[in-house]
């Protein structure tokens, strides 16, 4: 009798665990996050790039596509890149093959600069065309330069009523942005000092953001253009350069921007730069202290090509800033 409830007692806990652990995996709790996380919020979003190609280039960096997955309950993946009036835009989500895409459904919005307003050509929505394990995409045609984000999450019911949204296993995908009518085959790559992500490198026909690093790629067709390095918040002059790609080639180009208003020369806004200009203001010898071609440099406020008020009330405002952010 014992025996028997001994193994009554044993068989009941033996399904207890098996229910638990198939709840445990239906859930998709324990399931490992994607190498992008966190970024369920915009001001998270990682830049993406426009037109990736497959490349034997294995500099730190360069992605012919991100790999994404719905790892827990609510996951959402955010992505950043620039976007100029005029051009048509696509971005594209699509399950990954077999057992790791199977659960998929994504759907995918695009906002403007502010995180929270769809673009306007989508009547407001976001897009959700395909079934689950299915590609889905968003395209449309800018009407505004600037920093957009493309939020991608599971299905939603709210959209479409028999959504079934699943996380965990099976809510691989790849995700890739392109501009469908531009063939690129080349590549503009290299590095920016300092490393700032509101800096944005364009030429004629594409356009990429830089990536916290400081490094950045454009795939790009071949021929002769003119690249520029704009800083979207102002404190960097832009930079201005003739270039040459070549069709499969890759063509490297390392850029220092100069800071405006840096007085001394070495790279940087500070303090320093203030106490330098009130010297030239009061009529002190600065020599050896100042930049050695400030007028020529980039750096110099107004335009003037002289250290003066205009470069004393710049590097305050601009320390201001940076204390009071």
């Amino acid at each position: 009798m014992k025996n028997a409830l001994s193994s009554l007692k044993f068989f009941s806990f033996s399904c207890s665990l098996l229910i638990f652990f198939s709840l445990f995996a239906a859930s998709g709790v324990g399931a490992s996050d994607d190498d992008y996380e966190d970024d369920n919020e915009f001001q998270n979003a990682n830049v993406i790039w426009i037109n990736p190609q497959e490349t034997e280039d294995e500099e730190s960096g360069y992605e012919s596509l991100q790999t994404h997955n719905f790892y827990d309950a609510g996951d959402e993946d955010w992505v950043k890149f620039y976007a100029r009036s005029g051009e048509t835009y696509k971005i594209v989500a699509e399950p990954s093959p077999g057992e790791a895409g199977k659960n998929c459904d994504p759907i995918i919005g695009v906002y403007k600069s502010d995180g929270q307003t769809l673009v306007s050509d989508h009547k407001g929505k976001e897009e959700d065309i395909g079934n689950v394990g299915e590609e889905e995409f968003f395209e449309w045609n800018c009407t505004a330069d600037g920093i957009y984000y493309a939020r991608i999450r599971q299905c939603d019911p709210d959209i479409v009523q028999e959504c079934l949204a699943q996380y965990g296993d099976g809510t691989q995908y790849s995700l890739q942005l392109t501009k469908p009518h531009a063939a690129f085959n080349g590549l503009i790559c290299g590095t920016i000092v300092p490393a700032t992500e509101s800096i944005v490198i364009m030429t004629d026909v594409a356009e990429a953001i830089v990536l916290s690093d400081g490094t950045y790629y454009i795939p790009h067709g071949p021929g002769t253009f003119t690249l520029t390095a704009t800083d979207l918040s102002g404190l960097y002059e832009t930079y201005s350069e003739t270039v040459t790609v070549e069709e499969f080639g890759k063509t490297r180009i390392d850029i220092k921007l100069v800071y405006k208003g840096d007085v001394s020369g070495d790279g940087y806004v500070n303090l320093g730069d203030a106490l330098l200009a009130l010297k030239v203001l009061a009529g002190m010898s600065t020599e050896y202290l100042t930049h050695p071609k400030y007028a020529a440099s980039g750096a110099d406020v107004n335009g003037d090509g002289k250290i003066g008020f205009e470069e004393l009330l710049y590097v305050l405002r601009i320390l201001s800033d940076k204390t009071f952010r």
